[in-house]
């Protein structure tokens, strides 16, 4: 990826980065969401939901990604001194990886509360794990993205809660940050969209594009 920006940027093209910011080269302006902020979130909601105690299980992503780390992060800066984080493994983002993290990681465990999947790919992948294993219910679980099998799993009682950061409105946001550009405005370096907490709740009422 830096190689590239680089190539555009010795050609005098201006780069825009979304959801994923690069390492190198010079970018004009990067569009995303708070991805420390939807650790967070998802760290609260589980504090939330289990009172402050619980044994609870971290899937994290590419390691090597921004999103990955930040999401991470702001997981744990809030998870309490008696929310013991049993298993901490990583998954790639990947739906098969994270069926195949979970089952090890509840053959392990015969006690957990709550997992926290850094996106909702590995989180159903570790849905299906769990319902192998007849464990579902015992375990509180949000995810990160919002995707529709997740909502269509949040519907069905089998996803407590997701992070919903629709893609729908980085590519709006992208486009229109680019548009200024070519018109002469200034830009900001950082476009931060919002994220937002959805449940079983709340998810009917979930607006991902306009």
């Amino acid at each position: 990826i830096v190689s590239s920006i680089e190539a555009c940027n010795e050609a005098g093209i201006p780069v825009f980065t979304m959801d994923r910011e690069a390492n190198g080269g010079e970018v004009i302006s990067h569009i995303g969401y708070d991805a420390i902020k939807s650790g967070r979130m998802a760290g609260q909601y589980l504090v939330d939901r289990l009172g402050g105690k619980g044994k609870i299980v971290e899937i994290q992503g590419i390691m090597g990604t921004n999103v990955a780390q930040n999401r991470s992060q702001g997981f744990n800066e809030v998870m309490k001194d008696n929310m013991e984080i049993v298993a901490c493994q990583v998954a790639d983002f990947d739906r098969a990886k994270g069926m195949s993290v979970m089952e090890n990681i509840l053959q392990a465990n015969p006690e957990i509360d709550g997992l926290y999947a850094a996106n909702d790919e590995m989180l159903l992948g570790a849905l299906e794990a769990m319902e192998a294993a007849g464990r579902t219910d015992e375990i509180v679980k949000i995810g990160c993205d919002a995707i529709d099998d997740t909502l269509d799993a949040m519907k069905a009682g089998k996803v407590d809660a997701t992070i919903a950061e629709p893609p729908f409105f980085l590519g709006k946001a992208i486009l229109n940050t680019a548009y200024d550009y070519l018109e002469g405005k200034q830009v900001e370096p950082y476009v931060i969209l919002d994220n937002q907490l959805v449940t079983q709740d709340t998810v009917d009422s979930l607006v991902t594009k306009e």
